[in-house]
């Protein structure tokens, strides 16, 4: 029986091409914790008959494209935004403008999730967890050929390696992200460890959206299939905010069964640091780097984390659950 709750789901058609995975894990959430959803963008406009309007991304939805005279007008009365941005960042700055005119926040952050409350306004954690037989998760085989993978051996773009273990992935470091001058400093810092392993880095810019097929060849099954080639996935802030990277640490390291190291993060449950993913300090990544790539003991202990994290995944973070309960204090 169809549910008499109807959710719309809109994201930017203008905005980065990573924020529709997120919109694809919360609609498969969502219609498997037995709701309906549809998805829209800002050139339709607010659909008719929707029990809950969901905006992703409020600071590229409204400030893009039509969307910018979508936040002008007059707003339904349930719409409901999901920030994923980083509070010390100009584009939460544009999403909080608009947060007092929402009817609730889901924030993807715990911490960003409190102080939004401390502010007055009504926000919930939303972590962006496990649903099961999530299409664009499944197995990468083979990589999408393009300028970003075809200099990479045949045997790792056309074989498999989900299913591997740490020490028969062919990637040894993986990481895709903005490029920032913190992060500029600190793969120029470590470049004759790196220089020793097999590795994938790729630097974007963060001055306009990502546009797959436009202004960049990466998409989501690039970088998926990337991570299921990999050992390990680096996770460096791009600035000093201690930030729980979810998309990069949950979706695209522990799904993807591979071990994260990362600079410290605020608390995100369920996940604890160093028993779900490695944390260690700026001036400790290099030997942690090497401690599981280069020792028995390491690459015993990564395998052991790997296998840990993806059972925290799957039995305590499915977001089916998350959204049943959000949905019930609507």
């Amino acid at each position: 029986m169809e549910s008499l709750v109807q959710f719309t789901l809109y994201t930017s058609s203008k905005g980065n091409y990573f924020f529709y995975e997120i919109r694809d894990l919360i609609k498969a959430g969502l219609e498997h914790a037995g709701f309906s959803v549809q998805i829209a963008d800002e050139n339709q406009g607010f659909l008719d008959r929707s029990s809950y309007h969901l905006i992703l991304a409020p600071h590229e939805f409204f400030y893009l494209g039509k969307g910018e005279n979508l936040r002008e007008q007059k707003w339904p009365e349930r719409v409901i935004m999901i920030n994923t941005e980083q509070p010390s960042t100009k584009w939460f700055a544009l999403a909080f403008d608009l947060f007092s005119k929402a009817y609730r926040i889901w924030d993807i952050n715990h911490w960003a999730a409190k102080e939004i409350n401390e502010q007055g306004i009504q926000a919930d954690y939303l972590p962006l967890g496990y649903v099961s037989d999530f299409s664009l998760f499944q197995d990468i085989t083979p990589l999408p050929e393009h300028p970003g993978t075809l200099s990479l051996p045949k045997a790792i773009r056309e074989n498999s390696f989900l299913g591997k273990s740490f020490i028969n992935r062919p990637i040894d470091l993986l990481f895709i992200g903005n490029l920032s001058q913190r992060r500029e400093q600190f793969f120029a810092s470590m470049g004759r460890l790196l220089s020793q392993y097999h590795c994938y880095f790729h630097f974007s810019d963060s001055s306009c959206p990502i546009l797959a097929g436009i202004n960049t060849f990466m998409n989501t099954p690039t970088v998926i299939g990337l991570c299921q080639r990999a050992k390990i996935l680096l996770n460096i802030h791009r600035g000093n905010d201690l930030y729980f990277e979810w998309q990069r640490i949950v979706m695209q390291g522990i799904w993807q069964k591979i071990l994260v190291i990362s600079e410290p993060c605020e608390p995100a449950p369920p996940f604890v640091a160093n028993k779900d993913y490695v944390e260690a300090a700026h001036d400790e990544i290099a030997e942690k780097i090497y401690y599981f790539l280069s020792t028995p003991q390491g690459r015993t202990e990564a395998q052991h984390t790997i296998e840990h994290a993806y059972q925290t995944l799957t039995e305590n973070c499915r977001i089916d659950q998350v959204l049943s309960e959000l949905v019930a204090k609507l």
